[in-house]
């Protein structure tokens, strides 16, 4: 009863205009990218993986994201000019690549990288920018939404943070981890 009243208290003087669930713009360098209604050019460009609701990726983990273009379009794309995923505050949380081909192979296309989310907990989701020729504005597609579990050790190890009681006492930085090496350095 007392948390109850507490919590109230708290909720009272914390004002009424206040947004939960988003933080200021300053603590998110990689910016907010609210939802918007692609125009009508915008047709012909698919995701075509991840199509599954859910699934789940492990911090580190090699995945891919493919598309397809549709065949005899007016207007065809000609280039991926930034492919990231959000949260699902459409917070960015791993910018994945730019000035991607659209095409690898005849009408479809691919890319494949490592999942390198510390600390996001919650859906996640790839957002594609594509470029039409002649156009102003990119069309934007999403994916489904998927999850990535951290790797709680290596996350308190590369924050800095002193690890909790029940961790590993020999638990390495990310910086050592094979797949942040072999990719980054």
């Amino acid at each position: 009863m007392i948390l109850l009243l507490v919590t109230i208290a708290l909720t009272l003087m914390g004002g009424t205009n206040m947004v939960y669930g988003q933080a200021p713009e300053g603590l998110y360098p990689l910016g907010s990218n609210t939802p918007r209604v692609n125009p009508d050019y915008c047709v012909g460009f698919h995701i075509t993986y991840p199509t599954e609701y859910g699934k789940a990726f492990e911090y580190g983990e090699m995945t891919h994201i493919t598309w397809e273009v549709d065949r005899n379009l007016t207007v065809e794309p000609d280039l991926i000019t930034r492919i990231r995923i959000l949260n699902h505050y459409q917070r960015n949380t791993q910018v994945i690549g730019e000035n991607i081909t659209i095409h690898t192979y005849e009408n479809k296309g691919a890319t494949t990288f490592p999942i390198l989310i510390h600390d996001e907990v919650g859906l996640q989701h790839y957002r594609i920018m594509v470029n039409y020729p002649g156009k102003k504005v990119h069309c934007v597609y999403e994916s489904v939404p998927f999850t990535v579990a951290p790797r709680t050790f290596e996350r308190y190890t590369e924050l800095d943070t002193p690890a909790p009681p029940f961790a590993v006492a020999d638990a390495q930085s990310i910086k050592h981890h094979h797949e942040y090496r072999d990719y980054y350095m």
